[in-house]
């Protein structure tokens, strides 16, 4: 069975725009054109966009993704699983970095916010005005 891009793409929850760029990047097979001219994706191609889709979902990269999704065709499904599971294990050690880092940010933001509570209600700022010294 071929679904039409804009069905594929309703399916997936992405604009078909992101459909095109796929194929423009090969990270899938061209659709076939239909006589009306209209792109039609086979089965093989819609369960690769599940898989992409999945992967994207959880932050994995693109170029990450090509290479799972070539496994996903070729191997079975320990050795994908066992490869997904190491890009997770990846970006989920990314995250906690990151969050790590936001964590930092809030506190050095919120010690702006008491300095700045201390400015003067009027008047020009002086020497002393926490306006200068923002970081901490």
């Amino acid at each position: 069975m071929n679904v039409r891009i804009g069905e594929a793409a309703g399916m997936l929850g992405v604009p078909t725009s992101t459909l095109r760029y796929y194929e423009e990047i090969q990270l899938i097979r061209p659709a076939v054109r239909g006589v009306n001219g209209y792109r039609a994706f086979a089965d093989d191609t819609i369960a690769r966009l599940r898989f992409i889709a999945s992967a994207k979902g959880v932050g994995i990269p693109l170029d990450e993704i090509r290479t799972l999704a070539d496994a996903y065709e070729l191997e079975d499904c320990s050795t994908v699983a066992h490869q997904v599971v190491e890009a997770v294990a990846s970006r989920l050690e990314q995250t906690r970095a990151r969050l790590a880092e936001l964590s930092s940010l809030a506190s050095q933001l919120e010690m702006v916010m008491d300095r700045l509570q201390t400015a003067p209600a009027a008047g020009p700022c002086g020497d002393d005005c926490p306006c200068l010294s923002l970081h901490s």
